[in-house]
């Protein structure tokens, strides 16, 4: 009886059941964006779905664990201590590539940016070149409502408890990746990791116009 191949190793996956939703398409068939986290050779990566048609429609943020860990702790710190209007923006940069070849120069691929919104809602956003901006917020669907008593609890208390919740369930969930991911290395060996970027790739130049969610009026600043 074969053994079972690894599952880490060389493999793209996302947490299909834990999705953050756009409240807005972008789209032209109305299909919302989602937001996801995955792994790509073990490595943690968040993955947008602009609702766009095939890769172009796509954007990643690749990280390592130490970073996966930092940008965690500071949505916890926003959520616990952040004020409306609140941002923290993180860039995902690579080496730049010209005629094929690496040159000394970093380019920016992707910026995640964390917030808190006017009315309190914490959020989560995705954006590279040429893509559409898209924020997420962290906030219950229309089918459920947290009440105190007979009383709706603020949606903006409620946006911080799931947006820390989400964190730590993303930070278990990660921890549980590199524990597997180690387990294989014992069974099959130290593995070359794939190459997270592609020689002479400069990204994907989208051929559907951009654009915004129109539910955040902070958005202009929301940008490379």
């Amino acid at each position: 009886m074969s053994e079972p191949k690894p599952l880490i190793y060389k493999t793209y996956y996302d947490l299909a059941k834990v999705v953050l939703w756009a409240d807005s398409p972008v789209a032209e068939d109305g299909k919302r964006a989602s937001f996801k986290l995955g792994f790509r050779d073990g490595n943690p990566r968040f993955t947008v779905n602009t609702g766009i048609q095939g890769r172009e429609g796509m954007i990643t943020f690749p990280m390592d664990i130490p970073h996966f860990v930092m940008v965690m702790t500071m949505l916890v710190d926003l959520a616990e201590k952040g004020q409306p209007g609140d941002r923290v923006p993180i860039t995902s940069e690579a080496t730049a590539w010209e005629n094929n070849k690496p040159t000394d120069r970093k380019e920016i691929k992707a910026l995640l940016t964390m917030g808190i919104t006017g009315e309190g809602i914490v959020y989560i956003g995705l954006t590279a070149n040429e893509k559409p901006k898209i924020v997420f917020p962290f906030k219950p669907s229309k089918y459920h409502e947290v009440r105190d008593g007979n009383k709706p609890v603020d949606q903006s208390v409620v946006s911080r408890t799931m947006a820390k919740g989400i964190a730590n369930m993303f930070t278990t969930a990660v921890g549980v990746a590199m524990v597997n991911y180690t387990n294989e290395e014992y069974t099959h060996g130290i593995r070359k990791p794939m190459p997270l970027v592609t020689p002479g790739e400069t990204g994907f130049q989208s051929q559907t116009k951009p654009k915004s969610t129109d539910n955040f009026s902070d958005l202009d600043s929301f940008s490379l």
